[in-house]
């Protein structure tokens, strides 16, 4: 057994590049793409190199590129079985997310009686930071709270609607306990009330199936580094019918449609394409069920070695890979200094986004963790390169761990 060999338990954080996206999208960030051009192109614009600007469309290069980022939409729409036209690229699902909760809220008049917003307590920093921007300018929010399992359930939904609602903002999977909410049920709940509806399914695609027509959504957010893309791009889903009605969120040349300035990368693009088309072809339902055995080999290792621990979130309904772990009768002081003495080894203390800050978890606080609980927790994920090898050294790992913090 090596405990020393580098060990990644950070999936849910960032995937790596997949060989075959990093692959289709080296050719546009270097060299030409005179072969991919038809002949009578080839002729006009000898020059013609693959950084052209995909929104000038007068020259050759220029329509190349802006096909190949429309053939990534593609590709995407049919990951999502959703029609392309309805996704625009962005910089990332943070961006999305900012683009739905101030942009719905952006036509509304002041003396619009359909101004308020209901969202839960444990959803994305990037849901709840714009959410509280509105709050503060007179718009109406509500919280959902959880309870210990972090699911959202329709009675919960309905009784916090009233009248002012004009928008819904719930995440598929949650980002640090993994929980798979029931976005199909909760969104028809709010079309059957005229009320928009908007999800952030940036952990859930790649890791299990996810179908926007199925569910029903208005709007959806996602970000392609979670599911081995590329870093720096995303996509925000916008139902057909209210892509119209949708105010830009940035401003500029009218790209995407006017809703979205700003020169797209189709290097980046294409990337995202990739992993989109890579994840179509993948079965993920029995992806998700290898994690959730990975998963189980990792709760079992820990009990065996009689390391006192309990899982936050739903114990069923979650995906595969996510295992939040609170290290019971552990001393928080001592369980944190020894993570140093692990520095070959990923996985966060809490969400990506709030790792670096010495802040409370907000989702652990939500579910009703106690303060020292929530300093001997860990979220550990799995992805696709994770085996039972590797889950055998994260557990000799944690034997380490709680030899020096343990409190028994």
């Amino acid at each position: 057994m090596d405990t020393t060999r580098p060990l990644y338990f950070d999936y849910q954080s960032s995937t790596p590049c997949h060989p075959e996206v990093v692959d289709a999208m080296l050719p546009w960030f270097r060299g030409s793409i005179l072969d991919k051009l038809p002949a009578a192109d080839e002729s006009d614009a000898p020059h013609l190199a693959s950084w052209a600007n995909p929104h000038n469309t007068l020259h050759a290069a220029g329509r190349r590129a802006a096909q190949a980022i429309e053939d990534a939409r593609e590709e995407l729409g049919r990951a999502l079985n959703a029609p392309a036209s309805c996704f625009t690229f962005t910089g990332s699902a943070t961006e999305g997310n900012n683009h739905v909760i101030l942009g719905a809220m952006h036509a509304s008049r002041a003396d619009s009686p359909l101004r308020g917003i209901i969202t839960s307590a444990i959803e994305h920093p990037s849901v709840l930071q714009p959410a509280l921007v509105l709050q503060q300018l007179g718009f109406p929010v509500r919280l959902l709270e959880t309870g210990p399992a972090g699911l959202i359930t329709e009675e919960a939904l309905a009784a916090s609607i009233d009248a002012s609602t004009a928008l819904v903002s719930l995440m598929l999977v949650n980002s640090e306990i993994g929980t798979i909410s029931n976005i199909k049920r909760l969104a028809a709940l709010c079309r059957a009330r005229g009320i928009l509806f908007h999800s952030d399914i940036s952990q859930a695609v790649g890791k299990i199936p996810v179908d926007l027509r199925a569910l029903g959504v208005d709007f959806a957010t996602l970000s392609a580094h979670k599911f081995y893309g590329p870093k720096a791009i995303g996509a925000l889903y916008v139902r057909k019918g209210l892509r119209a009605k949708m105010k830009p969120f940035l401003f500029g040349g009218g790209q995407e449609g006017g809703l979205r300035s700003g020169t797209l990368s189709p290097a980046l693009c294409v990337g995202l394409g990739t992993a989109a088309r890579l994840t179509r072809q993948l079965d993920l339902v029995a992806e998700n069920r290898r994690q959730k055995d990975l998963s189980a080999q990792l709760q079992a290792g820990l009990r065996a070695h009689a390391i006192p621990f309990e899982i936050n979130g739903d114990p069923t309904t979650r995906i595969g890979g996510n295992v939040s772990i609170t290290f019971t009768n552990t001393d928080a002081d001592a369980f944190t200094a020894t993570l140093v003495d692990f520095p070959h080894v990923a996985f966060s203390l809490a969400s990506a986004c709030a790792a670096d800050k010495r802040t409370a978890s907000h989702v652990l606080t939500a579910i009703g963790r106690s303060p020292v609980a929530r300093e001997t927790t860990v979220r550990v994920s799995m992805g696709r390169g994770t085996n039972e090898a590797h889950v055998t050294d994260l557990i000799a790992c944690f034997q380490q761990l709680h030899r020096v913090a343990s409190l028994a």
